[in-house]
């Protein structure tokens, strides 16, 4: 697949017959089961309306019948690029209906829907210049191996835990700005880092 998917595509797997297409509207319900299955959520028609149609996500499926069982999805991120603005995708809701994850095949339902989604959506002349996303461990070494990612780097993030009894100034150093310091006069714990697996995805 190496163009924008404009019609459905019809695949065969494990003797069953799969529909790959972009995720339509007129999808919510089948998309909403398999987010509840695959994490045991409350995303609503609300929250699916929230993301995918005022937030303008875009997302690939697969579906056996009338039932989905994979999709990727990505929510369009405004970022600078050596100066220059542009449009990227971050990706998300990326999920596999649990009795579809053992495929014994290298073109599984993951790579299917993930490739499907960057070929479509990114890269040059199409709608975002780059995806980006933060995978778990599994998940990440899953794209590597399939090669359809590549880990870029780690994002650290900093958490501070506020003490009464403990003064800012124990801290050895503040933040310049003024807000993060003196918010509710409550003093500023030391910072915690955790690192997130980033991932890249180029199309161009």
């Amino acid at each position: 697949m190496s163009r924008l998917l404009t019609e459905a595509v019809h695949l065969t797997m494990a003797d069953q017959a799969l529909t790959l297409k972009v995720l339509a509207p007129e999808d919510e319900p089948a998309f909403l089961r398999l987010h509840q299955e695959v994490f045991g959520s409350s995303a609503d028609p609300v929250w699916f309306h929230w993301k995918y149609k005022l937030g303008q996500a875009v997302g690939m499926s697969l579906w056996s019948g009338e039932r989905m069982v994979a999709h990727c999805g990505g929510i369009p991120r405004s970022v600078w690029h050596h100066g220059e603005l542009k449009q990227d995708l971050q990706i998300g809701d990326v999920m596999v209906s649990p009795e579809w994850r053992g495929a014994l095949t290298r073109q599984n339902p993951f790579f299917h829907v993930s490739e499907g989604l960057y070929q479509s959506f990114v890269g040059a002349g199409k709608a975002f210049f780059m995806g980006f996303g933060f995978p778990n461990d599994r998940h990440l070494r899953l794209a590597v191996k399939l090669g359809i990612g590549w880990r870029i780097g780690e994002v650290h993030q900093l958490k501070w835990l506020v003490h009464s009894d403990k003064p800012a100034a124990s801290l050895g150093w503040f933040w310049r700005s003024d807000l993060v310091v003196k918010i509710g006069n409550n003093p500023i714990g030391a910072p915690n880092q955790t690192p997130n697996n980033v991932s890249g995805f180029d199309k161009s």
